[in-house]
């Protein structure tokens, strides 16, 4: 397991947290949203000691992750909900967002992100 991978999926994770409290439009919160929790089930993976799929397909990285034995927590937001904001969002318009999910995003965020470091925190010594 590489864990300077882990600690730069973590870093560039924590960054795209910040944006998520910023007035940006919903293309851009989307697309923040969906790196960082790309990047938290990444992590889960690698400390799980295997290797992640190079993808932006959060329902994928869910299934894998899954499939390790893991358990994510509730969340309020379907985490699957914001593949689309990963690349697509050049090419199309993705949905608005209500004020009510942006806040639901957040919070699924900071879950994931709480989840994934006490994890971490078991599974490398």
């Amino acid at each position: 397991m590489d864990n300077e991978q882990i600690e730069e999926l973590s870093r560039a994770s924590s960054d795209d947290e910040i944006v998520l409290s910023l007035p940006v439009p919903d293309r851009i919160f989307g697309f923040h949203a969906q790196h960082a929790i790309e990047k938290q089930l990444k992590m889960l993976i690698l400390g799980n000691r295997k290797r992640h799929e190079f993808t932006h397909d959060l329902l994928a990285l869910c299934v894998a992750v899954e499939d390790l034995g893991e358990i994510l927590p509730a969340v309020p937001f379907s985490i699957a909900d914001l593949t689309d904001f990963a690349a697509q969002f050049r090419y199309i318009s993705p949905r608005e967002l209500s004020p009510t999910e942006r806040d639901q995003i957040r919070e699924t965020v900071r879950i994931l992100r709480e989840h994934v470091h006490a994890r971490l925190l078991i599974l490398i010594p």
